[in-house]
């Protein structure tokens, strides 16, 4: 019997709690491949601070308050976390960010989380050497993650397409460093060509490619889309932040898009990301966790160990204790 085969679908489309939590077990030790932290107290997000932003994930009024370690765990409920990955989260609005670096450090030191750390740098400055420098000297940094879109020219396709910004990706290359790239469907023909361009780069697509507009021409550009980039043998996908471009999501409604990513990538270049607390405003954890799974559909146990563990500690160089064999409930 499979882990899906038990799944008890609710009347809002979703696995109910009994389902959750049976498929949290069944899943095993997970690494949770996207998540942010933030103190509030003794740091500063100028996004969650001071002036609201206008974000595809609306209203995040409840979001705006501390998120540490111990408010991952709790949200866990029955997940077994076995490692996890922690993305900037704008720190300082991008100024001085291996200052998050630092922090991060001291927080895992700590709490015991995160595992790894992708922190902030423009790749397209002339600075960026020093700044890389400043992130390495903390053991738990793995790379940079870049937001292509409302950052000002360049931006979207231009910016993946810009002389300074491929220096930059030379410059990641050289280092052995990954990179987290923000792209939405207009920007998938541009990183297809840069990895093609730089075919020993480590890329991971965040957020499923951001599958934004759901009208049936835009899920066709986003389906070509990443069915091209799936030819790259170098980029992996990261399934994460669907809650947050689909408010309320269905196992139904998710299944299309994680399927045709499944058929695309394998289960060796996808790997799941919870991307808590923002995908928390629409969505529990376990209950997302399940979302994701029964989305899947039926799998072989060794391809669920790939996408919800083995993936993300390859792809981050995760060292983990070696995961006992899931339990089929």
């Amino acid at each position: 019997m499979s882990v899906t085969s038990d799944i008890i679908i609710g009347p809002d489309g979703r696995p109910d709690a009994a389902s959750s939590g049976r498929v949290a077990v069944a899943v095993g030790g997970i690494i949770d491949a996207h998540h942010h932290f933030w103190d509030l107290a003794n740091n500063h997000y100028p996004w969650l601070q001071e002036q609201l932003i206008t974000a595809h994930f609306g209203d995040y009024a409840a979001i705006r308050r501390s998120y540490l370690a111990p408010d991952l765990r709790a949200d866990l409920g029955q997940v077994n976390l076995a490692a996890s990955v922690h993305i900037e989260a704008h720190w300082r609005g991008g100024t001085a960010p291996e200052g998050e670096t630092a922090w991060l450090t001291g927080h895992a030191r700590d709490h015991g989380l995160p595992s790894v750390m992708m922190g902030a740098a423009d790749l397209a400055a002339p600075d960026l050497d020093q700044v890389l420098a400043a992130h390495q000297a903390f053991p738990g940094f793995r790379g940079i993650r870049v937001m292509a879109m409302g950052r000002g020219a360049p931006e979207g396709a231009a910016l993946y397409r810009d002389p300074q910004f491929q220096r930059g990706m030379a410059a990641m290359v050289a280092q052995d460093l990954c990179v987290d790239l923000q792209a939405p469907p207009i920007t998938h023909v541009a990183v297809a060509d840069l990895a093609a361009q730089f075919p020993k780069a480590r890329i991971a697509i965040t957020h499923c490619g951001l599958p934004l507009d759901r009208s049936a021409e835009g899920l066709e550009r986003w389906r070509d889309g990443m069915s091209r980039l799936a030819e790259a043998p170098n980029v992996v996908v990261k399934l994460s932040g669907l809650a947050m471009t689909d408010w309320h999501w269905t196992c139904d409604s998710l299944a299309p898009l994680v399927q045709h990513l499944r058929t695309a990538f394998g289960p060796r270049r996808l790997m799941f990301g919870s991307n808590f607390p923002v995908d928390g405003l629409f969505s529990d954890y376990p209950t997302l966790l399940a979302g994701y799974v029964a989305a899947l559909g039926p799998l072989p146990e060794a391809d669920l160990r790939a996408i919800f563990h083995d993936t993300a500690k390859g792809f981050y160089r995760i060292d983990t204790p070696q995961p006992p064999k899931s339990k089929t409930p």
